[in-house]
């Protein structure tokens, strides 16, 4: 099994849903960089957020654990990357120097790791994984998705759409992967009305702060990419 290699997003925005014993339960060897925990953690704590004092915790626990970059050449390669953070850049040298799977959601981290052939997947692989073991249910993990929106995560309407999909169909039985066929009527039709409406959301519009304008290659990654799936987050980007 490959190890996680978390960026700061989907630590920060899984733990402020209240989910951060999905991190603990998964099998998977995680894995982060200094400048990640120096984020999630240190200025976390200084300014006084909740979500900090509770990633600390799984630190000392050693339920995350910081690998320190060995290759600087490729780092510092990375970094000369037009809008790649440090932290971004940090995590795919150590994913690729564990053949690990990054954790990003970032567009410019994406889009680098495709060109660097760095296995990826997003921040909603990890519910939907945690949906396939039994770790939490689906509605709780379509409810984690809604409360991480409104919460500031950046998620197109259309991806919006197709995760909640992939959630939908995710299934797991007597030890097999299941992936159910899509319904007609789209199973969260009246939730997506509802948290459009709750932000004031016109026809054509996007949702305030926490949404970007639609893009068709879904998720906000990159263009080209072809449309996702449960399939697709239960299997990482290579």
């Amino acid at each position: 099994m490959k190890p996680l290699v978390f960026n700061a997003t989907p630590l920060i925005y899984i733990t402020k849903v209240g989910l951060a014993k999905i991190f603990e339960q998964l099998k998977d060897e995680k894995l982060t960089s200094p400048h990640v925990k120096r984020e999630v953690v240190d200025k976390g704590k200084h300014k006084g957020i909740p979500d900090a004092i509770i990633l600390d915790e799984m630190f000392t626990n050693h339920v995350f654990r910081v690998n320190q970059v060995k290759n600087r050449k490729l780092l510092a390669s990375l970094r000369e990357t037009k809008g790649l953070h440090t932290t971004d850049a940090e995590v795919l040298v150590i994913a690729r120097e564990r053949d690990g799977i990054a954790v990003i959601d970032d567009e410019v981290a994406r889009k680098t790791a495709s060109i660097y052939e760095i296995s990826y997947v997003g921040t909603p692989y990890i519910l939907i994984r945690a949906v396939f073991h039994r770790l939490i249910t689906k509605e709780r993990a379509k409810q984690a998705i809604n409360d991480m929106i409104l919460a500031g995560w950046r998620c197109s309407l259309e991806s919006y759409a197709k995760i909640m999909d992939a959630i939908e169909r995710c299934d797991k039985r007597q030890g097999r992967t299941r992936i159910e066929k899509p319904k007609k009527q789209h199973p969260n039709r009246h939730s997506l009305k509802e948290l459009i409406e709750s932000k004031n959301v016109k026809e054509g519009g996007t949702m305030e702060t926490a949404v970007k304008n639609v893009r068709k290659e879904g998720f906000g990654i990159l263009k080209g990419l072809p449309p996702f799936t449960a399939k697709d987050e239960l299997t990482a980007h290579d």
